[in-house]
């Protein structure tokens, strides 16, 4: 799945992120940014300030797999390529019970209820490589 740069900025910044400057900014935006991120002050590209609110409000329905967290959609991108949740724990240096967490919130988001739902998801969505 491929995000826009106002999906990943809204990532970066709900994962932790003091701020975010888009590929496409010229040089003085990410100065800019620099310097705010470096009074500790939070910082978005001014081209994708709207697209971010919008996210992080709540105001765009947008599709339940854009409402996964980072770590939820690596998760789903393992149990795709078929790992289990064994593996995907070490995949990704976690506990299998975290990783089981991981799953039951990713499928209640994405309002699924057995692994065949969440393959069928993902195949309606084009979500699989």
């Amino acid at each position: 799945m491929l995000y826009t740069d106002g999906q990943t900025a809204t990532l970066a910044l709900a994962a932790g992120a003091l701020g975010y400057v888009s590929k496409g900014s010229d040089a003085t935006n990410l100065i800019d940014g620099v310097r705010q991120v470096a009074r500790g002050r939070r910082y978005i590209s001014p081209d994708l300030v709207d697209e971010v609110l919008s996210n992080l409000s709540g105001e765009k329905s947008g599709l339940p797999h854009e409402r996964l967290s980072p770590r939820e959609f690596a998760v789903l991108r393992l149990l795709l390529d078929g790992q289990t949740v064994t593996a995907a724990s070490a995949s990704l240096a976690l506990s299998p019970k975290t990783v089981r967490t991981h799953k039951i919130r990713l499928m209640q988001k994405l309002n699924v209820k057995s692994d065949t739902e969440l393959m069928r998801y993902a195949m309606t969505h084009h979500l699989l490589q």
